[in-house]
């Protein structure tokens, strides 16, 4: 299996449901991810869990099932994108997300990148930090406002309360 956001999702979703793996890696058996008219069939076609006989289904994944494979490609790729930021960067962020929880003040990302006054190359980098702030018990989300930075051209961000 090539390595690449879907397959690494699909992976983590077989590891927590290993019960399925030759229906789903049939499934995706004709995705070539390489290919610019492919595309994983994640609904509408999938096999479900076997019957109680061990039989496979033919049915669509539901809901809950398209949503942990959605969960799996997230903590993937926020993963590798930890993974490729600076740690230099990161532990600037860090000592930023710190900072204004100690000021006790909502706050989004824009008020995050002021403080460090850097972006890198990838911006995303920032949601695993924030992830592990909400893991620490940090911050809370508190809603949504729009981006005060022109070059973010008012894109909703998330509000963060710290606790």
């Amino acid at each position: 299996m090539k390595d690449n956001p879907v397959t690494a999702a699909m992976q983590a979703y077989l590891r927590s449901h290993p019960h399925r793996e030759g229906e789903v890696e049939e499934a995706f058996a004709k995705f070539d991810p390489d290919a610019e008219d492919s595309e994983p069939v994640l609904s509408g076609g999938m096999p479900a869990a076997p019957d109680e006989e061990g039989y496979g289904q033919r049915e669509a994944l539901t809901g809950s099932e398209q949503l942990s494979i959605g969960r799996a490609a997230r903590d993937e790729a926020m993963r590798r994108v930890d993974a490729a930021a600076d740690p230099a960067w990161k532990e600037r962020c860090w000592a930023a997300i710190r900072e204004l929880c100690e000021r006790g003040e909502a706050f989004t990302a824009d008020d995050i990148w002021i403080e460090v006054g850097e972006t890198p190359g990838e911006p995303r980098a920032l949601g695993p930090l924030m992830r592990r702030a909400v893991d620490q018990g940090m911050v809370v989300r508190a809603g949504e406002r729009q981006s005060k930075l022109a070059h973010r051209h008012a894109r909703p961000l998330a509000v963060w309360r710290p606790l």
